[in-house]
């Protein structure tokens, strides 16, 4: 038979079980405010690139933005970019880009060496529907230096228009986006959807609500107002068409930058002029 434990060691137990609750409470939030701040940013660049201006621009923002990884959409010419960013942002900088799919816009991710290193990466054709015209996804898995992490980003950019059947393809292909992100989650600490989501009414934005729930991802950029300028309107009209959905909580909210974050959401006339895109680079520190 054990001896009965009197009521010292029970208060032991417990005091015990306490502290180590309490270490264990402290160690985490130490590492989580020594963690290094590390920034994403989505950005489309329209067509890129047709001159050196838009191409210097483009990248200038890239610069001053602070990231460390960009997910990059409609970059036609792949060469020229790639030249830009070893004259402007330096040798440390590599870009991948998808390996399939048939348009001529490309998406790819871009990321800083000195904090990620490069593992692997897949192009997913499945959500191009088995068109020509729709573009792939590329997820890109980097290893976070100052952590060890392994981070998965997934560049994509869905269907553009604003008819029924546009709608209707973009939901499709996020149904598509969904298993791929879920198996992503089981082999990275961090997983990140960045894009063109072309969320142009009200209704694109319920089947983003259906991918969250489907992914758990949380949807950082829900209450970003405006990421696109509509250049034939006038007035001007400014639509969220770019977001990024991550797996964990953000350290710094999902914000537009550029052109965005100087011009604001409610403009009354004509569209301002920006040589980089039509659309702004959307940043999250996480």
């Amino acid at each position: 038979m054990l001896p009965r434990r009197g009521a010292a060691d029970v208060s032991t137990l417990v005091l015990l079980a306490a502290l180590v609750l309490a270490i264990y409470v402290v160690g985490d939030r130490c590492y989580q405010e020594n963690r290094v701040e590390t920034y994403a940013v989505t950005f489309n660049i329209e067509n890129c690139c047709n001159t050196k201006q838009q191409l210097n621009t483009a990248l200038t923002e890239i610069a001053t933005s602070g990231a460390h990884v960009v997910a990059l959409q409609e970059i036609m010419k792949l060469p020229k970019f790639e030249r830009g960013v070893r004259e402007q942002l330096g040798d440390h900088w590599q870009v991948r880009w998808q390996d399939k799919g048939t348009n001529r816009q490309k998406v790819g991710i871009l990321f800083d060496t000195r904090i990620y290193q490069f593992e692997r990466s897949h192009t997913f054709t499945e959500i191009a529907l088995g068109r020509d015209g729709l573009r792939p996804a590329l997820q890109v898995t980097l290893r976070h230096q100052p952590t060890g992490e392994r981070h998965a980003f997934i560049s994509v950019h869905l269907k553009a228009g604003n008819k029924k059947n546009n709608q209707d393809d973009r939901a499709r292909q996020l149904q598509y986006l969904a298993p791929i992100v879920n198996a992503a989650k089981e082999g990275h600490e961090l997983v990140a959807v960045l894009g063109d989501f072309n969320t142009v009414v009200l209704g694109d934005r319920l089947p983003v609500y259906g991918f969250v729930d489907a992914t758990g991802l949380q949807w950082a950029t829900v209450d970003v107002r405006c990421t696109h300028y509509w250049k034939q309107k006038n007035p001007c009209g400014a639509s969220p068409l770019d977001h990024i959905l991550i797996s964990r909580k953000p350290r710094t909210p999902a914000k537009a930058i550029g052109i965005c974050e100087k011009h604001g959401c409610d403009l009354t006339g004509e569209c301002p002029y920006w040589p980089a895109s039509d659309h702004c680079p959307v940043r999250i520190g996480f």
